[in-house]
């Protein structure tokens, strides 16, 4: 065999197993990007988790705490109920902590960490309320935001009783 053709004998053999390193390489990489894959997926849903758990958490500070406050004032509480969801023409309505009493109705909204835009959006949601709760159609309903970080701006101006919202 001539020395040429030696050569590029010598030259694909080594062009096949560099590319043979390659695509083990390749395969390696696609594995750990898998494994990385369902990692990324476990920690999402255990962050998920534990946002909902905190949600859950706070919410559970805020309801006695709106129970006590009207108590402490004269004012007599019939009914505090959570997470309270109502389903109307494929549309969703949830308030997160509902105080009830004769002829007034609360709806609380609450935050680990409330911003201007959880404040609006509950605005839109207390405009609603009424064809979500017909059953409270008739009473003086009241909207009232709590959270445990209230974001700097314009939800968050102190007054004599608290946050004016």
């Amino acid at each position: 065999m001539p020395q040429e053709s030696q050569e590029t004998e010598r030259q694909f053999q080594e062009t096949e197993r560099r590319f043979q390193e390659t695509e083990r390489r390749f395969q390696q990489t696609e594995r750990l990007l898998q494994k990385t894959a369902q990692e990324n997926r476990q920690v999402n849903k255990q962050l998920g988790e534990l946002g909902g758990a905190w949600g859950r958490f706070v919410e559970d500070l805020v309801a006695p705490a709106c129970e006590r406050l009207f108590v402490e004032r004269g004012i007599p509480v019939d009914q505090v109920s959570q997470r309270v969801k109502r389903r109307r023409q494929g549309d969703t309505l949830e308030i997160d902590v509902l105080v009830v009493n004769q002829g007034h109705v609360l709806a609380v909204e609450v935050k680990s960490s409330l911003s201007v835009g959880d404040v609006q959006e509950f605005m839109g949601d207390l405009a609603r309320f009424r064809t979500f709760f017909p059953e409270y159609a008739a009473m003086q309903i009241y909207g009232a935001v709590a959270g445990i970080g209230i974001e700097s701006g314009p939800i968050a101006t102190p007054t004599a009783r608290g946050y004016l919202c």
